[in-house]
C-alpha cells in the first residue's frame, strides 16, 4: 500500500472532469506499491485497466507471445496509461513494469465499465488518456526500424524526458543494461558495446546502475535523421529546461 493517501488535487486529470466524478473513480482506485513482477501480470483480468503513475518511472511493452518484449514506452510522474488496451485488443500480450519504483493508482476495467453505465464523463477521461498514449506507440513501432546506436539513444533521451531532472544539472538516468535491454529490444551484450561507445565519445558517462548523459545536443544531433514526428524526446526536454 501507497504511504500516503492520494487525494483529487494531487492528480495531473488528464481532461476537464467534475469534482463529484474526480471522487467516483478515486473510490475505484487501488494503491500499488511495486508492480506485480510477472510477464504476464497486465493480461490477468484483474489487472486490466487504467494505471496512474502519481510517482516513479514505469514503462509498458508490447510483448511477444513468449513475452519477448517488442515495443516499450515509457510513462513518468503523472501519467496514464491502460485505455488504449483496456477493451479492443484484449488478446494482445503485455508486459507492465517499473524502472524506478513509485507510487500507483490502478483502477480495474471491471469498474470502469460500471462508471461507463453512469456517465458519459467516463468515455471522455478513457478518450483523452488514449489520445495522450497514442503518440507514444505510434513511434516506438518506428523505432526498432534503425541501428541499435539509435535505439538505444532514443530511450535514453526519452528515460531523461520522462524523469524528474534539476534544472541546469547532467540529467541521470537510474537503470540498469538489463532494464535498458528489455525497453530497446537489444541483448545486453550489444548494449554493453554501444554505452561504451558512446562513452568514448563522451555524450554519457555509464556507472552500475545509472547513466548520466553528459551532451544532450551531441545525443539529440545523432536522432537528427530519424522520423520522430509522433514523439520527439529531445524536444520535450528543451521545453522542460525552458521551464
Amino acid at each position: 500500500m501507497i504511504s500516503t493517501e492520494i487525494t483529487a488535487a494531487d492528480i495531473n486529470w488528464p481532461c476537464k472532469l467534475d469534482d463529484e466524478f474526480k471522487q467516483k473513480l478515486l473510490s475505484i482506485a487501488i494503491p500499488v506499491k511495486g508492480l506485480p513482477n510477472t510477464e504476464a501480470s497486465i493480461n490477468n483480468p484483474y489487472f486490466r485497466g487504467v494505471y496512474y503513475i502519481h510517482t516513479g518511472l514505469s514503462y509498458l511493452c508490447i510483448t511477444s507471445l513468449d513475452f519477448k518484449p517488442l515495443n516499450c514506452a515509457v510513462f513518468g510522474a503523472q501519467s496514464w496509461l491502460g485505455a488504449l488496451f483496456m477493451y479492443n485488443h484484449p488478446e494482445i500480450p503485455l508486459h507492465l513494469g517499473e524502472i524506478e519504483s513509485g507510487e500507483i493508482l490502478f483502477f480495474p476495467k471491471k469498474k470502469i465499465q460500471l462508471l461507463c453505465n453512469e456517465t458519459d464523463q467516463t468515455h471522455r477521461w478513457l478518450f483523452h488518456i488514449a489520445s495522450f498514449n497514442s503518440p507514444k506507440f505510434f513511434q516506438i513501432k518506428k523505432i526498432p526500424l534503425y541501428k541499435k546506436d539509435i535505439r538505444i539513444i532514443y530511450y535514453l533521451l526519452e528515460l531523461a524526458a520522462q524523469s524528474t531532472q534539476i534544472k541546469g544539472v547532467h540529467p541521470k538516468i537510474n537503470i540498469t543494461q538489463q532494464q535498458l535491454s528489455d525497453l530497446s529490444g537489444i541483448a545486453r551484450p550489444s548494449v554493453n558495446r554501444v554505452l561504451k561507445e558512446l562513452e568514448q565519445e563522451n555524450l554519457i558517462t555509464s556507472s552500475r546502475g545509472s547513466i548520466n548523459l553528459n551532451d544532450l545536443n551531441g545525443l539529440s544531433g545523432r536522432l537528427e535523421d530519424v522520423n520522430l514526428v509522433f514523439n520527439d524526446p529531445s524536444r520535450i526536454l528543451l521545453l522542460n529546461n525552458a521551464k
